[in-house]
């Protein structure tokens, strides 16, 4: 098996990475070695749950060799650079210590056309930030002789860890009510924004339209600044859809609302539309613009108890994030499960993850902490009202549901 072999390799390598061609060196005739696995595709994915974690593959040849040939391999993580240059993606290097080689060498026997196991090991996953997706390049660097088949010199192995993680649970309504910020803290989102969460719906107290469920809004300090809020079951929509009333109007989601499965919800406008993203993918967009401001955040409807028990989401929330500009599709789908703390243009970022109390950290490092000690709530003559007690019913939810592979 000599060079039809490395023709196929090379032609869908090259149809994955859009590159032109392959080495011009190779000849018919020619024997090349490469990275199992490799063959359509560069990039691999590693998924582990716990360190350590091993990942195994070999080095290959296009034909039987005629004697022994030492593979030595590395990591190199300058790689990772060149190759978001070049395939527009923004993956990091795992920091230095989180990975190693267990073994450098590997040897291809005499008669033989695949070498001795190549183990890449994960050490600690305590050095990855929850976030960020991670790379370890693993290449060829010296072939003791053999060609070796560029496109496959290198394996990138994409680091996909599942997550499991705490989340607020929403089904008790005396929970309801709304955080305000500082004026200091007032976010001007008229260029653009965007709002992510996930939420998981345990069960739904109806089955019809029109029982509604009210999840989240984002506002400025009063709806006259901004709305934009979630509800499920709105009269008009599918009671399993979810409606969002933006500034512009209101979007209604393809998607019907499963019990027993989270989803990702992403709220973007663009500066001259609004668009609801579900689970990475968009599906209703309306035209419009906006002056809107972020400075409260309301969890469940707030309003009278009456309201609050009738509009009750008998689910759980998290990852709720606060954007000053649009992310792109990319960057929706890239952070499902999680995104950097220091991403550019996060402004505000709960995971609400942290399975007591009634305070919820901001992981962006912005001061948009909260304690529920002092949200408010409206009252019956639609005022405000410091709320005494609503922090008294945060519950927490964690079980084998709670998890994210990234």
């Amino acid at each position: 098996m000599k060079f039809n072999k490395i023709l196929t390799v090379c032609f869908a390598a090259a149809m994955t990475l859009g590159m032109a061609s392959c080495n011009d060196d190779y000849s018919y005739g020619d024997d090349a070695i490469y990275i199992s696995g490799t063959d359509e595709n560069p990039l691999v994915i590693f998924g582990f749950e716990d360190t350590p974690a091993t990942y195994t593959f070999s080095v290959l040849s296009s034909a039987k060799l005629k004697k022994d040939a030492t593979i030595t391999l590395a990591i190199d993580n300058s790689l990772v650079e060149s190759y978001n240059a070049a395939n527009g993606t923004n993956y990091e290097a795992v920091p230095s210590g989180a990975a190693t080689l267990l073994n450098t060498t590997a040897t291809i026997k005499e008669g033989s056309a695949s070498s001795s196991a190549v183990s890449v090991q994960l050490v600690s996953s305590e050095l990855l930030e929850i976030g960020p997706t991670y790379v370890i390049p693993v290449t060829i660097t010296e072939s003791d002789g053999l060609d070796v088949l560029e496109t496959s010199r290198t394996i990138f192995l994409r680091l996909s860890q599942t997550i499991t993680f705490n989340s607020l649970d929403l089904s008790n309504y005396n929970m309801y009510a709304i955080y305000p910020f500082d004026d200091s803290k007032m976010i001007d989102m008229s260029n653009g924004y965007t709002y992510e969460f996930k939420l998981f719906v345990d069960q739904y107290h109806g089955s019809s339209a029109g029982n509604i469920q009210r999840v989240i809004n984002f506002e400025g300090y009063d709806e006259g600044h901004g709305i934009n809020l979630i509800r499920l079951g709105e009269n008009g929509v599918g009671w399993k859809q979810m409606q969002w009333m933006s500034p512009a109007g209101a979007l209604v989601s393809q998607t019907t609302f499963q019990e027993g499965r989270w989803y990702h919800v992403a709220l973007v406008y663009d500066g001259s539309s609004f668009n609801l993203f579900v689970d990475g993918k968009k599906e209703a967009v309306l035209g419009g613009s906006s002056d809107t401001q972020f400075q409260w955040m309301e969890f469940g409807m707030s309003w009278l108890a009456s309201y609050r028990n009738s509009q009750r989401f008998l689910g759980r929330l998290a990852e709720v994030r606060v954007w000053n500009r649009a992310l792109t599709t990319s960057e929706i789908a890239s952070g499902l499960c999680a995104v950097a703390t220091n991403s550019n243009g996060l402004k505000a970022y709960w995971k609400l993850n942290e399975g007591n109390g009634y305070q919820f950290k901001d992981y962006s490092g912005n001061g948009y902490d909260m304690d529920w000690k002092n949200a408010i709530r409206h009252d019956v003559d639609g005022g405000q009202r410091v709320t005494s007690n609503a922090y008294t019913s945060i519950q927490w939810k964690m079980d084998d549901n709670n998890k994210c592979t990234n």
